[in-house]
């Protein structure tokens, strides 16, 4: 299989995604440290997948991040096919976790930790996961009063890997 060619743009470089139209961008100086590696590169777009690639040296799949800076990296901006060295941070897999998006899927409400209440029409809880357990934030009238109780609740818990509503 030929090694896929990267796309110099200022001062990243661009590397095209297997099977998509989508891009993983680098700094410039790691384009020979991940060309070592890499054979192809995949990512299917689903929020907790990263861009990975198969490793020539490793003989076995390896995540973009660690190849430029090491091991259990964290997307500051939570874009998985941004690997520029500003936008990983060491993270353990809890604080990982902390800085995941709202998934995408038929919920009730447009913000992360934002319910309907089942109960009361027209009435939202919030709540947040804080080592394995929900604490409950109260009900409010509106979802924006809510997303912001869980904003303040995931500052106060989550720290700097806290993944606020945008409001």
């Amino acid at each position: 299989m030929k090694d896929q060619e990267f796309i110099v743009k200022d001062n990243v470089a661009l590397i095209p995604i297997t099977s998509t139209s989508a891009f993983a961008i680098i700094d410039l100086e790691d384009v020979d440290k991940v060309k070592q590696h890499n054979t192809y590169f995949h990512y299917t777009g689903r929020d907790n997948d990263y861009v990975i690639c198969w490793s020539r040296t490793l003989k076995r799949n390896i995540y973009l991040s660690e190849i430029i800076a090491g091991p259990n990296q964290d997307h500051i901006d939570t874009n998985k096919l941004n690997n520029r060295k500003s936008n990983l941070r060491p993270a353990t897999n809890d604080e990982n976790i902390k800085n995941r998006n709202k998934f995408i899927g038929n919920y009730t409400s447009k913000y992360k930790g934002v319910t309907e209440c089942k109960r009361r029409k027209k009435k939202w809880q919030a709540q947040i996961q804080v080592d394995n357990k929900y604490i409950y934030l109260g009900r409010f009238l509106t979802q924006e009063e809510a997303a912001i109780a869980y904003n303040e609740a995931a500052i106060i818990h989550h720290g700097e890997f806290a993944n606020l509503n945008p409001i």
